[in-house]
């Protein structure tokens, strides 16, 4: 059963992926953006929804669904950890493309430590078009106090582009979750540290 779900394929975690940045998605739309056949997209939708990975909302008569409209769930550890190899993914993609970036990254995930819940970066990084000018995007959500963090301004001292942090706690990102700002971030981010914590908070 394992092996129909997990996002082994290019073609599958595409379509995973395309779930997960455009929520309430259809069929329709998935194929449009992906390029993947409409049997494959299809196949692997039914499945992930049968592994309750999707849940779908079916509009249409009584008779024939017309539109499936596809959201990501994160209620269930094993969605979770689906969820996470898209997440992963985009990580690894990060690094490829920016290799100074992980010493840096490694660096600020050891200085946080436990202060911070999840880091992710957003921006033109997150969408791998950034370039020699661009700012480098992060969001820390965290404890109380975690801006004035021992050693945080030396994590950036080797970054030649500028770069800005904002930090938030659990609660403000929470109440703030609706808008552009964040809803902005939710759809194009890599998640560098506290995986299972943000993937919860999407619940």
């Amino acid at each position: 059963m394992i092996e129909g779900i997990v996002p082994g394929t290019r073609a599958r975690l595409a379509v995973l992926r395309a779930v997960l940045e455009n929520e309430g998605t259809t069929i329709t739309g998935l194929i449009q953006r992906t390029g993947v056949s409409p049997n494959t997209v299809i196949a692997y939708v039914d499945r992930l929804v049968a592994a309750r990975v999707l849940r779908e909302d079916r509009i249409g008569g009584v008779r024939k669904t017309h539109i499936r409209q596809l959201y990501v769930r994160t209620d269930s550890e094993f969605a979770r950890s689906i969820i996470a190899l898209v997440e992963l993914d985009r990580r690894l993609a990060l690094f490829e493309t920016y290799r100074y970036l992980r010493s840096i990254m490694e660096h600020l995930v050891d200085v946080l430590g436990e202060r911070a819940m999840f880091v992710l970066v957003y921006g033109s990084h997150a969408r791998l078009a950034a370039t020699p000018e661009s700012d480098l995007d992060l969001l820390v959500v965290g404890g109380p106090g975690i801006a004035r963090t021992r050693g945080l301004a030396d994590v950036f001292v080797t970054l030649e582009a500028e770069h800005s942090l904002r930090t938030m706690s659990p609660e403000e990102f929470r109440e703030k979750r609706g808008t552009p700002f964040l809803q902005t971030i939710l759809r194009d981010h890599v998640v560098i540290a506290g995986m299972d914590a943000f993937l919860k908070e999407l619940v």
